[in-house]
């Protein structure tokens, strides 16, 4: 319900108006009906209306007055004026304090009750669309902020006015990304968001009580903590801080989920518009997941040696490739081999040259750079990268950077593959050890924890092997012990408490439950 405030000196205008005009089926309540402004100012608080009914001639404080008053303190109350002919200069005035409508005197009722709906509307169509818009702020501010951390550029005055706008809680300056990951791979969608939301309370939660922060989900299933540098701490205290919350959040989420969560941070850049750098930084640390195991915490600066003054584009560029071979990703590799010879094409002004001694010293530090395990791998990506050094020697064999490109994207993709398929081989390698493990103590302690130990992997990268592998650990130990089982009864030399003892199960009644449920 609409709420009006009368102000009439007039007395029979007044309660006419509050008595003749049948307010409550359109909507509107009179809250209140007063003879001047000063008392209409006098219960404003108190009644608070929508709209203020007001004369314009009135003793101690006229309609002039009061709507330049509510102008300045309470600018969301409409105001409407009466007023009589002679008095339409002083309309004039109220309209510069932004009456929305006057009406002049005598005025029908049908018409004030026409022009009230039409302010009553309008006030609710904006009560509504202000609604939509504070419904919609969180979302737009995440999306805001993931356009910057994505490498959208915009000028500092617009990135302030939308921080402004969209009340985004951390400072421009000094701010250090932090990402959050679920490890392992999750089949079932809603489990994943639901393990997301848990996280991402307990991001806001751990970070955002003591310094300012802001966390938001990425395109690839990630929080994203946002915080600022503490005046008066350095960083190398804050990269310490932010490790310990780094722990907190990894404990706090194994004893809420069971699921556990690796994270990477960035270093601190100077201000927002570097925010991009500060969240590929992150994103560069959590991808070295693949080399440390799940449930790990890394920080750019301990896995790469600091650089003095900003990356220059190609060795970003150098960077992202070098990374997607490292982890066998072969359409990475691909793309950013594309991307890699966009950035040189812009150095042709240098000549051939320069081009090539380029991918020289980069083919060096790939030799340097990728850790392979095996050998036999090992070798074979040395043989291909040196293959490279022989295509750049003979200039004749990459007569245009277009066949140069195509040379190096062969071959980059083929290492990529190399260093896949030896993961591959090393997972394998994993599961068949974890599973004669198994079929060699049945009777026994075969439980992930153990078995994981056993191979030296996490329980939960165990698990998640075996499940990529078609079959999960716990229903992989229950096929072999029962089929284990049926082999010694059919051999009819042991008991059935004595086939229990061989499985591990605590008696042969228990047994031939687990049985019979398994058979039937």
């Amino acid at each position: 319900m609409t709420k009006m405030m009368v102000v009439e000196d007039e007395k029979i205008l007044r309660e006419g108006i509050c008595l003749v005009g049948d307010w409550n089926s359109n909507g509107v309540e009179i809250c209140a009906a007063v003879s001047n402004g000063q008392e209409a100012l006098d219960i404003i608080e108190e009644k608070k209306p929508d709209i203020v009914l007001t004369d314009v001639v009135m003793p101690v404080m006229d309609g002039l007055e009061l709507t330049k008053k509510l102008y300045e303190k309470y600018p969301e109350i409409r105001v409407i004026l009466l007023s009589g002919h002679e008095e339409f200069q002083f309309v004039k005035k109220a309209m510069e304090y932004k009456a929305c409508n006057y009406l002049l005197k005598p005025a029908k009722i049908e018409r004030l009750i026409e022009v009230v709906g039409s302010v009553k509307d309008e006030l609710e169509s904006e009560r509504h669309l202000k609604e939509k818009l504070e419904q919609s702020v969180p979302i737009v501010r995440e999306h805001y902020i993931n356009q910057l951390l994505s490498g959208t550029e915009y000028d500092e005055e617009h990135i302030r006015q939308q921080f402004d706008f969209l009340n985004i809680p951390i400072d421009r300056s000094n701010p250090v990304v932090m990402i959050c990951e679920l490890d392992g791979y999750h089949e079932n969608r809603v489990e994943m968001q639901l393990a997301l939301m848990q996280l991402k309370e307990l991001c806001t939660g751990i970070v955002g009580n003591e310094y300012q922060s802001m966390v938001v989900e990425d395109i690839k299933d990630r929080e994203v903590v946002i915080v600022n540098l503490p005046r008066g701490m350095n960083s190398k205290d804050f990269t310490l801080y932010l490790q310990g919350k780094a722990v907190r959040i990894q404990k706090e989420m194994k004893r809420k989920t069971g699921k556990t969560v690796s994270v990477g941070i960035s270093r601190i850049v100077s201000d927002i518009s570097r925010l991009s750098k500060a969240y590929r930084e992150a994103e560069k640390a959590l991808n070295y997941r693949f080399f440390m195991g799940m449930e790990t915490i890394i920080f750019i600066g301990d896995i790469e040696r600091e650089k003095h003054g900003d990356w220059v584009a190609v060795k970003e560029r150098e960077d992202a490739l070098a990374e997607s071979i490292q982890v066998g990703d072969i359409d990475g590799t691909r793309q950013n081999v594309i991307r890699y010879f966009d950035k040189l094409g812009e150095y042709a002004v240098y000549g051939q040259e320069f081009i090539f001694e380029k991918i020289n010293t980069f083919i060096s530090y790939l030799l340097r750079y990728l850790s392979v395990e095996s050998p036999v791998e090992r070798k074979d990506v040395n043989e291909k990268l040196n293959g490279l050094f022989d295509i750049l020697a003979c200039r004749e064999k990459c007569p245009t950077m277009a066949g140069l490109e195509q040379s190096v994207e062969e071959v980059l993709s083929e290492v990529a593959k190399v260093i896949n398929n030896n993961r591959l081989l090393r997972n394998e390698g994993i599961i068949e050890r974890a599973k004669k493990y198994i079929r060699g103590n049945l009777a026994g302690d075969v439980s992930l924890i153990t078995v994981s130990e056993y191979v030296f992997v996490s329980p939960n990268y165990l698990s998640f092997l075996f499940k990529e592998n078609g079959e999960n650990f716990k229903d992989y130990v229950v096929r072999i012990k029962m089929e284990r089982a049926r082999e010694l009864m059919e051999m009819g030399t042991l008991t059935l408490n004595q086939i229990a003892a061989e499985l591990g199960y605590k008696d042969g009644r228990y047994l031939s439950q687990v049985y019979k449920k398994y058979w039937r």
